[in-house]
């Protein structure tokens, strides 16, 4: 699995033991890529296009670290992705480099950060995993030149991936490649079902397998569908979820069938009241390792991924009939920690958001993966131990001041430059406003979760939030509940009107479904009841 060295060893880690003075205006690791105007349009064009160039990778010092050709394309799925604005990049390296403190390897992202004004959601994100000993990419800052053109601020890090450095399992890609002709993608598919449809599965129709199929797979849970139908193998489960198998990419039909049925066989467990597979009797955790989805769950709750749950939700299965799921890795978390970027309605840290149930499309609420989790007493009697134990305290450290202090030295001088050359992606008046956010809700956050988890009692309050709450409804919306002490009352969450403004959507207010009355604002409720709210378009 990947490294579980932390952060600051690679650039930031010579700036903790001096002063700030020492700190400051310290250079950072650039990537330079010989690409005119012409190639750069062709670039943005398509997620498919390949640009072949001249790569010269140089440290901080200045000294050079790669001087050889690359492939490099255009990445991601968000919102702003084709919006004419800063984009993230896949780097393909013609011969494999030890990076900074990345593991020896090719594939390299290039992380635009243009969902987030902070640049350090992600950062964050990947150090806590470290930390708590969850699979996560190592990661570095780079400045990034077209042609000696500045292109902005980046997050190089090292691809998600099957391999010793990264996802330490049986690298059944490689075993396909050797007992095939290549490339694998000339053989013809292998299709069950129509697509999205239950039962639905994608694989290859290859000439030779391995004789064991047993693993390792990597597998991706997502609800976006539009995601699904790009991945090159994959399957629809009993229950519903849409499975992007990232390893093996080409996988043959008998491994797609083999891992299909014993997700299938897993999720039957875990769906059911007491976890227990009603057709062989095994318990949902003889199929998934508890501490590390426990763990895996808590990340994405206390940081309040935006998309825990829908897409970029990451598991892996070694060789072995009784090789277990194991939670891992992270990836895709700039849409967390209160980013602007969201198009919520509101945000609040009293929020159990991973764990809700999740509509897509208009659709009725679907239940998936973390909150059948959540479900089982077991499973929770992990989540409480783990955070209370282990993910608390490491959070208590992370925000106790080197850490912040280190990054924030390290990306303002960067960020302002960035900010000048990428000016669409800022909503804070400054960067300085931008980079508190997610330390401040982090900081909030974890103690609400402290209390709803290690403290709470029978004086607990339950506010149900119902109708719309999400502005992005095309894609999903959540069943959504506030939490909090009687003694202290919950105050409903500030509405974000400059997202609401750009839909021309005026705001009612918070309105009380138990008598109908409309709640003013600063108004805090001390007793558990439904409440809506109300706009006009």
């Amino acid at each position: 699995m990947f490294k579980k060295s932390l952060f600051l060893i690679a650039v930031i880690v010579c700036f903790l033991g001096n002063s700030c003075s020492h700190r400051a205006n310290v250079p950072l690791p650039e990537v330079h890529l010989a690409i005119d105007s012409l190639q750069r349009d062709s670039l943005y064009s398509s997620r498919e296009h390949k640009i072949y160039t001249q790569a010269v990778i140089f440290s901080s010092e200045r000294d050079t670290l790669y001087d050889h050709l690359a492939e490099i394309h255009t990445r991601g799925n968000g919102t702003y992705f084709w919006s004419g604005g800063k984009y993230s990049f896949s780097l393909e390296l013609e011969y494999g480099a030890t990076l900074f403190n990345l593991p020896r390897t090719k594939d390299l992202v290039l992380i635009s950060n243009s969902h987030d004004e902070s640049y350090i959601r992600t950062v964050i994100a990947f150090e806590l995993a470290h930390r708590i000993g969850i699979p996560a990419p190592e990661f570095t800052y780079v400045k990034l030149y077209f042609n000696e053109e500045y292109m902005g601020l980046y997050l190089m890090t090292n691809q998600i991936k099957v391999g010793r450095q990264n996802i330490d399992i049986a690298d059944m890609n490689q075993t396909n490649k050797v007992l095939n002709r290549p490339p694998l993608s000339d053989y013809p598919q292998y299709i069950q079902k129509k697509p999205n449809e239950t039962g639905y599965r994608k694989g290859w129709l290859l000439t030779n397998e391995p004789v064991d199929i047993s693993g390792g797979y990597l597998l991706e849970y997502r609800r976006v569908s539009w995601a699904f139908e790009r991945s090159k193998s994959g399957f629809v489960s009993d229950g519903g979820s849409s499975i992007c198998v990232r390893a093996p990419k080409y996988a043959s039909r008998n491994e797609i069938n083999y891992i299909a049925d014993y997700y299938n066989q897993m999720e039957s467990a875990l769906m059911s009241y007491d976890g227990i597979n009603t057709k062989n009797g095994k318990h949902y955790s003889e199929y998934l390792d508890i501490p590390s989805f426990a763990k895996y769950y808590i990340l994405h709750e206390l940081l309040l991924n935006i998309d825990a749950g829908s897409h970029s939700t990451y598991m892996y299965k070694d060789s072995g009939d009784e090789a277990k799921f194991y939670a891992g890795p992270i990836w895709d978390f700039d849409s967390a920690l209160k980013s602007a970027t969201t198009g919520r309605f509101f945000d609040s840290t009293q929020e159990i958001f991973a764990a809700a149930p999740i509509g897509e499309q208009e659709e009725l609420y679907n239940k998936g993966l973390f909150y059948y989790l959540c479900q089982h007493e077991d499973f929770m009697v992990e989540v409480q131990r783990t955070y209370r134990e282990e993910i608390y305290p490491e959070v208590t450290v992370l925000l106790s001041g080197a850490f912040k202090d280190s990054l924030r030295n390290l990306l303002f001088e960067e960020a302002e430059q960035d900010r000048l050359r990428n000016p669409g992606i800022t909503i804070c008046d400054s960067y300085k406003d931008a980079f508190e956010i997610p330390f401040s809700f982090l900081s909030e956050r974890s103690r609400f979760l402290y209390w709803l988890w290690c403290e709470a009692n029978e004086d607990e309050i339950d506010i149900s939030i119902v109708g719309l709450n999400d502005l992005l409804k095309r894609h999903y919306e959540r069943d959504v509940h506030l939490y909090g002490k009687v003694s202290e009352g919950v105050l409903l969450p500030m509405v974000n009107q400059p997202s609401l403004s750009k839909d021309s959507t005026s705001i009612l207010g918070w309105f009380s479904l138990d008598d109908d009355c409309f709640i003013p604002e600063d108004t805090k409720l001390h007793k558990s009841q439904t409440v809506t709210l109300r706009i006009v378009k």
